[in-house]
């Protein structure tokens, strides 16, 4: 019967129900005309419906009324493990050949048992063949006194894969680790040449094994066996009613092949399809068109909803659900709303979206490209979804090989700074000083660049302390060499270096080149000149941290007063000269007067400046540590809101917003809450990995204080192994650290094993 004819059945039909039953047939005759078939097709229908009670049944397939039986063949029935659409699951025990526990599934009244048990044993000796850790067994089939086919497997004591997920919290990684297994089972079972054809959560069940998770998959087989037809044998009226009552429970995971009344042509793409809807539910708790919408229209309205409907991307989906529904989403995966959601926008989008495309030849050719693309987004490499243009694949090299890309940056630098210096310098020889000056003009503009990419090879931003200070090194010895001899430049050279020594916790270096910048800037500049105060407010800073507190508070007072002159009130230079002094009112001890200047700068800068400007933002994060100090949960507040206009203005990349995440931790450790604190320091460590690299301090930092709250809620040897894993990279080789770092590592290994 063709989809257009039954279209035209259905209509009839379904008229036909709101008429009484002695009406039907003047109905039909009216209608119908002389298309005797077409009558009959409907009739056949009607007669169906009355028998079945549609109504009922078209909403959900019940269960039979009738009694278990108490012994199955070789199998004596011990009580009811579940019931679904096709039939009932029951665990027995086997005592020959074998004694073993099965799970034996009976098949509803209504099936054709010939056709059932002849599809079945013609998959049996394939099933048979089957061994793999991730499918269940299929033992054996048969026919109950009754009439009614079953079927033996293997007794799976599991969840469902979606229950499961939810009852352990797994994080999205843990969640894509074990929807990798499943794919693996698939894999297998495509290799042996047999489709699943009815994945979905309650044929995959989970057991924790020795702290592993292990997936079980159920039903090979059987789903084929009962399904009503296939390519080689059409669906005739009277079975169409059983199909659509049996299909209900799983129409959401129903590919758009499967979602048809004509012949269905299914092969290893309709398990992929299914496999992206399992996806789809185990990111966003939901379907890509929900089970609970389906249920409730007519089956030909869900058909077409199912094979010509655009479903939503999980991260459009994530984003339109309530803020109460959206927050229990995060917390059943350890994370926070703004995590989740960043961290399913881009290619688990593009993910999901190839194995659910209408048409075939758009899907994954195979779940081995399905789990190439999944391993690679947790490798951090480019994935074959979508239409990646050369950005994303820049960008994804780049987190791949940071220390390459910025050791070729920097000598990159290097030499473009020394052919501009000698530009400069031939130019002042052979066209003399007018045109020596109107280079000078450019020299300030190359000098910004210049700023910009060394302060991007500070450790805050990127890359691996001991590479990055030797390069360094070899700049600043370049300068001793007197590649430079413009005393102004070589100020602005000596300033820079300064400051990314100072960001590396460097401090020899630092105080050598900061105090050179001062000296210099003041004798060809001025000493109140804005770039001097410029140097002298890093070189006060450098003293703060090395303790020196009075002078460096000293100094920044007095320059202040300079500032003052030069500058209007309101002029952002305040700002920066201000925050500079909160800092080092906070190494001093002088903590409640930080913290009300603080207040007042933030104040300030969101007038001046805007809330979302990264001044605004570091200052506020800097109440927010402060905070801390006195209540951690007025700090967890002030931190939750400066992360997510981290993440909407700078962007997840940027150094600051894992930086955000690492204080968001502090701040719910404090406040004793455990699992907050793991799940922020565990995206603290994650992300700057991706962004410093797992050998930096600040890395081995949220790593420590991760492994700390894992063992705190009780998961100790998984504790252990994430601190263990954080010392072997924590070696005598590693190079300095900078100091908060390096207390902050102590610290962490004092709380793991004082407790």
């Amino acid at each position: 019967m063709s989809f257009e004819r039954f279209q035209q059945v259905d209509d009839l039909f379904q008229r036909a129900l709101d008429l009484p039953k002695a009406e039907w047939d003047a109905f039909l005759d009216a209608e119908c005309g002389d298309d005797a078939s077409l009558k009959s097709e409907v009739l056949t229908m009607l007669f169906s419906d009355e028998a079945a009670e549609q109504d009922e049944f078209l909403n959900r397939a019940e269960p039979f009324d009738e009694p278990p039986p108490e012994q199955v063949g070789p199998y004596r029935i011990k009580g009811l493990l579940g019931e679904g659409g096709t039939g009932s699951v029951y665990q027995a025990h086997q005592q020959e050949p074998v004694a073993r526990d099965v799970a034996l599934k009976i098949i509803k009244p209504g099936m054709d048992t010939q056709r059932v048990l002849k599809r079945f044993r013609q998959e049996k000796q394939t099933l048979a063949r089957m061994n793999h850790p991730y499918i269940a067994q299929v033992f054996d089939a048969g026919v109950t006194e009754r009439g009614r086919p079953y079927f033996a497997m293997e007794l799976i004591q599991g969840r469902r894969i979606t229950d499961f997920c939810d009852h352990h919290r797994l994080t999205l990684d843990q969640r894509l680790a074990l929807f990798e297994k499943v794919c693996e089972a698939m894999r297998y079972s495509h290799q042996k040449g047999v489709i699943h054809r009815d994945l979905k959560p309650a044929n995959i069940l989970v057991t924790d094994e020795h702290g592993q998770s292990l997936p079980k998959v159920i039903d090979f087989g059987i789903a084929k066996a009962t399904a009503p037809g296939d390519s080689q044998e059409g669906i005739a009226p009277q079975t169409v009613l059983t199909m659509v009552g049996t299909a209900l429970g799983t129409l959401a995971y129903m590919s758009p092949e499967q979602a048809t009344i004509e012949d269905r042509d299914l092969d290893t793409r309709t398990d992929i399809y299914s496999l992206g809807v399992l996806l789809y539910e185990l990111l966003c708790d939901t379907q890509p068109h929900p089970e609970s919408t389906l249920s409730q229209i007519h089956w030909n309205q869900a058909f077409r909803i199912i094979r010509e409907e655009e479903p939503l991307p999980p991260t459009a989906r994530v984003r339109d659900m309530p803020p109460e529904a959206l927050q229990r989403l995060a917390d059943l995966r350890a994370t926070t709303p703004a995590i989740l959601q960043r961290r399913l926008r881009g290619d688990l989008d593009w993910i999901t979206r190839k194995c659910l495309a209408k048409e075939r030849e758009q899907r994954y050719e195979s779940v081995g490209a399905l789990i190439q693309d999944i391993q690679a987004f947790r490798e951090n490499r480019p994935i074959a979804a979508g239409k990646p243009d050369w950005r994303y694949l820049a960008a994804k090299f780049f987190q791949r090989h940071r220390l390459a890309v910025f050791s070729g940056l920097v000598m990159l630098a290097a030499l473009v700074l020394a052919a501009f210096l000698a530009a400069v310098g031939k130019i002042r020889a052979d066209r003399g000083l007018a045109l020596a000056e109107l280079e000078a003009t450019r020299a300030t503009q190359s000098q910004q660049h210049l700023t910009e990419f060394l302060t991007s090879v500070d450790p805050n931003n990127h890359g691996k302390n001991v590479a990055l200070a030797e390069l360094l090194d070899e700049f600043g010895n370049d300068m001793d060499r007197g590649l430079e001899t413009d005393p102004v430049i070589n100020a602005f050279l000596h300033h820079t270096l300064g400051n990314t020594y100072l960001n590396l916790g460097l401090t020899d270096q630092a105080d050598r080149h900061l105090s050179q910048a001062v000296t210099e800037r003041a004798a060809h500049l001025g000493k109140a000149h804005l770039e001097t105060l410029r140097s002298r407010r890093l070189w006060a800073l450098l003293q703060a941290r090395l303790g020196r507190h009075e002078a460096a508070l000293t100094h920044l007072e007095k320059d202040a007063f300079d500032l003052k002159q030069q500058l209007a009130a309101d002029h952002p230079e305040h700002l920066q000269h201000q925050a500079i002094y909160a800092r080092c009112l906070i190494y001093a001890g002088r903590t409640i007067a930080a913290q009300t200047l603080l207040q007042d700068l933030h104040e300030r800068s969101a007038r001046l400046l805007g809330d979302n400007h990264p001044q605004t933002l570091d200052i506020g994060e800097q109440r927010g540590v402060l905070s801390c100090e006195w209540t951690a949960a007025d700090a967890a507040g002030l931190l939750e809101d400066l992360l997510a206009r981290r993440q909407k203005i700078q962007g997840i990349a940027h150094p600051a917003t894992p930086r955000t995440m690492h204080l968001l931790g502090d701040a719910y450790r404090r406040a004793g809450c455990t699992q907050l604190a793991a799940a922020y320091y565990e995206d603290a460590f994650y992300h700057r990995t991706l962004i410093l690299g797992p050998d930096h301090a600040h890395t081995l930092a949220s790593q420590g204080w991760f492994a700390v709250m894992l063992h705190r809620s009780g998961r100790k040897e998984e504790g252990r192994a994430v601190y263990d894993a954080m010392l072997e990279r924590l070696s005598a080789d590693w190079g300095p650290h900078p100091s908060p770092v390096l207390m902050d590592l102590l610290a962490s290994r004092e709380a793991l094993f004082s407790r």
